[in-house]
């Protein structure tokens, strides 16, 4: 949303989203020492960080370069401040009361949001206050800096939430740039894919692969894309696997989202295959993706899928069950009977969203191959899943689906 320096939040994202109370002008006082001390008359956006409640102590306060200076091109600094999680909730209770609540708030428990017991000690809740509860904003991706493996909010009624929102939705940057330029032929269809896919747009039939894999969207997901970049690309003259970033708002959260994208060449044109906003298909299965392409090595030819796989077990509608003393049950198939086949996908779709795995094998295919259900995550919903086969000269071919409900 926010394109150049200084430029002020979006019309769209505050008519959409922030339905909030005019925003103040008081600055909350530092209860700790920032890394660095920001020059006198600075306006601050001002970071909570929260302790742990298994761990207990204070988080660092450590303030990362490239959050800092993008505050600096919006006019700001960055003021960093910890707390144990002890005495958290009636502080914060306080703060919001007297209309001084951070722009900010990170933790990476969400027992700071909902309340918990831990071996030291029972914990309220913020969240437990309505109010405060409906003035949070969850923010994915482009504030994790402050904190990793963990969750970041903006409160709506904090002194400079406009400000901490412009930070929440500058461009998206890239973790790095992977993989070889994107091609042009497949920049636009691969961006605007991307877009359409993001947006739950009806527009996404256009250049949908007839093999992709549907499964119901329980909840919509009523993003509205900002901008969306291009992060990284490997692929072939015929099979193109592509991750992006995009900035986004939603009824729900803002911030940044990661795409991965799986393109398939059919009659001279791209088409989409997969996409996944799934954080385990955006980070080990993007791990693994210049694995499968270096294995293919020879040149396409048409009509050159392998025989597909063949599914085991469980049956349709059914979820694998542990073995006496495991704690979790396995998929299982036949791998393809082409000699040709040099690596699988196992697509998990729900929600349409799909958990890519990828399956190596060190010598030929094995008679049959496993997944582990411990893989998969609670989704409430029904799931699909299928088996796909990759050629040596990058030929795709895939099972039957069988879906069931976890």
């Amino acid at each position: 949303m926010i394109r150049q320096a200084s430029a002020p939040v979006g019309a769209f994202a505050l008519m959409v989203l922030f339905l909030f109370t005019p925003v103040l002008l008081a600055q909350v006082s530092p209860s700790s020492p920032n890394r660095a001390t920001p020059q006198l008359g600075t306006k601050l956006i001002t970071v909570w960080k929260v302790g742990d409640p298994y761990r207990g102590g204070t988080p660092d306060t450590a303030v990362p370069p490239s959050l800092e200076l993008a505050a600096e091109n919006l006019g700001y600094g960055l003021r960093v401040q910890a707390y144990p999680i002890r005495g958290f909730a009636s502080l914060f209770f306080r703060a919001f009361e007297d209309h001084q609540p951070p722009d900010i708030l990170v933790f990476n428990n969400y027992g700071v949001l909902e309340g918990t017991s831990t071996p030291i000690g029972s914990f309220t809740g913020i969240g437990s206050d309505p109010k405060i509860y409906a003035a949070l904003v969850k923010v994915t991706e482009s504030l994790s800096a402050l904190e990793g493996r963990g969750w970041e909010y903006l409160i709506r009624t904090s002194p400079n939430f406009e400000a901490a929102a412009s930070l929440a939705l500058r461009p998206p940057e890239c973790a790095a740039n992977r993989g070889e330029p994107l091609p042009a032929e497949l920049g636009d269809i691969a961006m605007q894919s991307g877009r359409a896919y993001l947006e739950n747009s009806p527009s996404l039939k256009n250049f949908e692969d007839p093999d992709r894999l549907h499964t119901s969207v329980t909840a919509p997901k009523e993003r509205h894309v900002e901008t969306i970049k291009a992060c990284s690309y490997w692929g072939t003259d015929h099979l193109a696997f592509v991750q992006a970033t995009a900035s986004y708002t939603s009824p729900a959260a803002i911030g940044w989202v990661s795409t991965v994208m799986v393109l398939r060449k059919l009659s001279d044109q791209w088409r989409l295959l997969a996409a996944s906003a799934d954080p385990v298909s955006n980070s080990s299965f993007v791990s693994d993706i210049p694995a499968v392409v270096r294995l293919i090595t020879k040149p396409w030819t048409p009509n050159n899928a392998p025989e597909p796989a063949s599914l085991l077990s469980p049956q349709d509608g059914e979820f694998p069950a542990a073995a006496p003393g495991a704690r979790f049950g396995d998929f299982s198939w036949h791998p393809s009977t082409t000699g040709s086949e040099v690596a699988e996908i196992v697509e998990f779709a729900y929600h349409d969203d799909a958990r890519l795995i990828t399956v190596f094998f060190s010598g030929a295919a094995p008679a049959t191959e496993h997944c582990s259900a411990g893989l998969l995550w609670t989704a409430r919903g029904e799931w699909k899943w299928r088996v796909w086969a990759i050629s040596e000269s990058g030929g795709v071919s895939f099972s039957q689906p069988r879906y069931f409900t976890e």
